[in-house]
């Protein structure tokens, strides 16, 4: 183990989701949005680093925001992620000053609100941008095909589907009854199927909404 990924560790105990390196003098610094400011002025005022830049990542559902730093010529980029439907994070530019130019460039491309940033005006933004979509901003949008995405949100939030017989589709919709599918009842048997969803992490591929009960980008 580098001697500067010790120290990260051991600083960052309690505020990183992770620390890695992921190169020769490259470092990695994961943390939940929450601790953000906590993460960057730990790095910033206890390590005596220089702030590089920032960037951000469109990841489809999700922004990556990616906070770098320099620290003795070693480069430690802190990052988390935030959903599209609300993209804010709290600034770090109290913390950190010169991050206030580029958190403000990031706002004008992509559309992540920076709370608590001290100059919020835009910075690169042509007039009429801030009626539009920001100019970097991909669709929301998941990597289930539509075809398929009714069904996979049923298969996770159900536990199972079973598409019924052309012939028992037409008597309901004669009878008056409304479009149904065939759900595991079990719940003990539903929540274990949850949990293995949640720990092979395919509910997060499928881009799916625990609270809502469906993808996000259906």
């Amino acid at each position: 183990m580098s001697s500067l990924l010790g120290k990260l560790e051991k600083a960052l105990k309690g505020q990183a989701k992770s620390v890695s390196s992921t190169k020769d003098r490259r470092y990695r610094v994961t943390v939940d949005s929450e601790n953000i400011v906590n993460g960057a002025k730990i790095l910033f005022d206890d390590f005596k680093s220089r702030f590089m830049t920032a960037t951000c990542v469109d990841e489809g559902l999700d922004f990556s925001i990616l906070y770098h730093f320099d620290i003795g010529g070693e480069v430690v980029t802190l990052g988390t992620s935030i959903p599209k439907e609300d993209p804010r994070l709290q600034s770090i530019s109290l913390a950190v000053p010169t991050a206030q130019w580029i958190e403000r460039e990031i706002t004008d491309l992509f559309g992540v609100k920076f709370e608590g940033h001290p100059q919020p005006e835009e910075l690169i933004a042509a007039e009429g941008w801030a009626e539009e979509t920001p100019p970097l901003q991909k669709p929301r949008e998941g990597n289930i095909v539509p075809e398929y995405r009714g069904a996979i949100e049923n298969v996770i939030s159900t536990g199972a589907v079973v598409s019924l017989s052309s012939f028992t589709k037409r008597k309901r919709q004669e009878a008056g009854l409304a479009p149904t599918t065939i759900t595991i009842e079990d719940e003990e048997g539903r929540d274990e199927l949850h949990k293995i969803l949640k720990r092979s992490k395919v509910d997060e591929r499928a881009g799916f909404d625990w609270k809502k009960k469906k993808l996000r980008y259906k």
